[in-house]
């Protein structure tokens, strides 16, 4: 298979697009519900303009279908009505392409797996595949990038990032998604010889590598600064800023904790200056300004302190998980972003996933209740409330054509969609 149809349709999309906050980084052209890989179609927890979810909802919600699920923490991606699942099976990577629709079986591709767990038993991967026009790219836990042919599944090229470049597993394994951009694939690696590195997807070969940082669960986001193209990278203990173009650090700033501690909630940007970072391990929230091609601190405190689930912009607010999963939950937090002092906290709720539908908020929970907020919500004062299966739901959820595509986790783990506009 030749990429070169598709690099020029990566080129043309990445550098025509005018942008206020992130690059439609996708190299290929959005379709309507489109949601192909991390947090949506920008990378930040917001669904398509032309996706709506229903005024009222049932207490029992319609389930389209429902597909068994193997091991892992990685969501689902979804374009032109086919879903992405990835997760582990039998020792192995399993990667299948679905129908939106019906859930049924377009193509099942099996891939080898090495990673063996770190403080978790769960084998599987972590990262939410991203759907090109073409082609599909996977990250594995144990850090192995491989770029597969949409149409059936067959490998184009597989690098085993981590294990040549000497990066250790972490606590969790690898976590941290790639960002395509153009031709460029790039990944937190995590090594000393290799913190960031950016691999052509033409032939997975390295492009450029730069910092030595640990890596994050954090992914990294797409900006657009004065017209110049960057790329913003939550690392263990310090955000980076660099050029994609040659992996040139332009700045960097502290965020991050030494110890049993992680960086998993992906940065949000506020407008076109401002980006949000939240996580737990008593290092809290830090907002920078980085207009002037440097990470300025605006503001660092202990506003919003989330362990893994990524806040979502909306109308001048910002809402998202306060806690940790392992504490036992915490608050759901609306915040102003002009001062950023609380509008409202509602307590006692499980670790939450946002989604941004139109001007509702979508805010699900890990234990499977679901809450529809509106989202210039005044007071914690939900539309409607549902609940999933029992299970636990800590992979991302995908919203895409009416529908929130998702899957618990344990022994009788599965892939659930269920419609949500009507």
């Amino acid at each position: 298979m030749t990429l070169s149809r598709f690099n020029s349709i990566i080129s043309a999309s990445f550098f025509s697009i005018p942008l206020l906050f992130l690059s439609i980084w996708n190299p290929r052209a959005v379709y309507s519900g489109d949601w192909p890989g991390h947090l949506g179609p920008n990378r930040n927890g917001v669904a398509s303009s032309d996706e709506k979810v229903a005024q009222q909802l049932d207490v029992a919600p319609q389930v389209d279908w429902t597909i068994p699920a193997g091991m892992g923490y990685a969501g689902a991606s979804i374009s032109d009505n086919q879903v992405c699942l990835f997760d582990h099976l039998d020792q192995q990577e399993r990667l299948r392409l679905v129908s939106l629709d019906k859930g049924s079986l377009i193509w099942e591709k099996r891939y080898p797996s090495t990673y063996r767990g770190g403080m978790d038993s769960d084998h599987g991967p972590r990262c939410v595949p991203t759907i090109l026009q073409e082609a599909i790219v996977l990250y594995s836990a144990a850090g192995e990038l491989t770029l597969v042919n949409r149409r059936d599944g067959a490998t184009i090229w597989t690098r085993a990032l981590r294990k040549e470049y000497g990066a250790d597993d972490g606590y969790f394994g690898a976590g941290s998604t790639p960002l395509v951009i153009a031709d460029l694939i790039v990944v937190n690696v995590g090594s000393k010889n290799g913190g960031v590195v950016a691999v052509s997807i033409e032939d997975g070969k390295d492009v450029w590598k730069t910092d030595n940082s640990e890596a994050s669960y954090a992914s990294p986001i797409f900006l657009t600064i004065k017209g110049k193209s960057r790329v913003l990278v939550p690392t263990r203990l310090k955000t980076i800023l660099l050029d994609p173009t040659d992996g040139k650090v332009l700045s960097e700033i502290r965020f991050g904790a030494r110890g049993p501690s992680v960086v998993a909630a992906t940065p949000i940007p506020i407008d076109a200056e401002r980006i949000f970072l939240t996580s737990s391990y008593g290092v809290g929230t830090l907002v920078v300004d980085s207009q002037s091609d440097r990470l300025i601190e605006v503001l660092r405190n202990g506003l919003m302190n989330s362990q893994y689930a990524t806040p979502v912009f909306s109308d001048g607010r910002l809402f998202g998980s306060d806690g940790r999963e392992d504490s036992g939950g915490g608050a759901y937090l609306c915040v102003d972003t002009q001062d950023f002092e609380p509008i409202w906290s509602e307590p006692n709720m499980p670790i939450s996933h946002s989604i941004r539908v139109g001007n509702s908020v979508l805010v699900v929970g890990i234990d499977g209740r679901i809450w529809a907020i509106e989202g210039n919500a005044t007071q914690w004062e939900p539309k409607w409330n549902i609940a999933l299966p029992k299970g636990n739901y800590r992979p991302l959820p995908a919203f895409s054509q009416g529908l929130l595509v998702t899957r618990n986790t344990g022994p009788q783990s599965k892939w659930i969609a269920i419609r949500i506009d009507r």
